[in-house]
């Protein structure tokens, strides 16, 4: 889509600030206005409009979908969402090992088993593991306690961590992310830790990475980033 505005910037209604281009609100796909939280969010949410080139590249416009996301699902649509994600821990990357290679075994027991013991201390439940392809069932409490604190997030908070866990495949990453105890780059490096370790075996350190899966990898880290930026931003 072409750049069709001139200057984008916010717009304070009370405590929100509504973001414009050229006076006019943006409308987000459901018809609400895009509106931030705070002036520091609406500022960088604008800053990314205006720094559009003479085609607009929304792919690159990471809080502007957060903040998209944020408004429109903040419905009647949420329920089904916090479901979505509380079917990550039944399928949760850091409980699904591996026996071979040894190597990669212990690696992951020892960058993974650390998350599983925060998890079992913050919220009293220990999740159960497993080397086969079946799938686990986790403890109800470890669903409800989740759930819980899903249900106590506003709807920006949520939308944070919905992206964090669908972008690293763990529950566990993104509690301990919203708890501010783990970074962008250690949640990639955990959610990555295989692909990492076979990158290693094949030189890719030295010969340099497959172009497409640099691309890939490079758009996870910059999702994760913005999610962190964002998250900072809404206070």
């Amino acid at each position: 889509m072409k750049k069709f505005y001139k200057e984008a910037k916010t717009h304070q209604d009370g405590d929100e600030y509504i973001i414009e281009l050229d006076g006019k609100p943006i409308k987000t796909p459901s018809g609400r206005q895009l509106i931030a939280p705070s002036k520091t969010l609406g500022e960088a949410v604008a800053k990314e409009w205006q720094d559009q080139g003479e085609t607009i590249d929304q792919e690159n416009m990471h809080l502007t979908a957060l903040l998209t996301t944020a408004i429109d699902r903040s419905g009647p649509q949420r329920k089904e969402i916090e479901q979505r994600v509380l079917k990550y821990l039944d399928t949760d990357l850091l409980c699904y090992r591996t026996e071979e290679p040894l190597p990669l075994a212990d690696r992951q027991e020892e960058q993974w088993g650390p998350w599983l013991t925060w998890f079992d201390q913050h919220y009293g439940v220990k999740l159960l593991t497993t080397t086969t392809l079946d799938a686990l069932n986790q403890p109800e409490d470890a669903h409800k306690r989740v759930l819980n604190y899903m249900q106590a997030l506003d709807p920006h908070d949520f939308t944070v961590m919905h992206v964090v866990t669908s972008l690293s495949g763990s529950v566990i990453l993104s509690l301990a992310f919203m708890e501010g105890e783990l970074e962008p780059d250690e949640i990639f490096n955990l959610a990555f830790l295989e692909e990492r370790y076979h990158s290693e075996l094949a030189g890719e350190d030295e010969h340099g990475q497959d172009p497409a899966q640099k691309k890939a990898h490079d758009s996870v880290k910059a999702e994760l980033k913005a999610a962190q930026t964002y998250q900072n931003l809404l206070y």
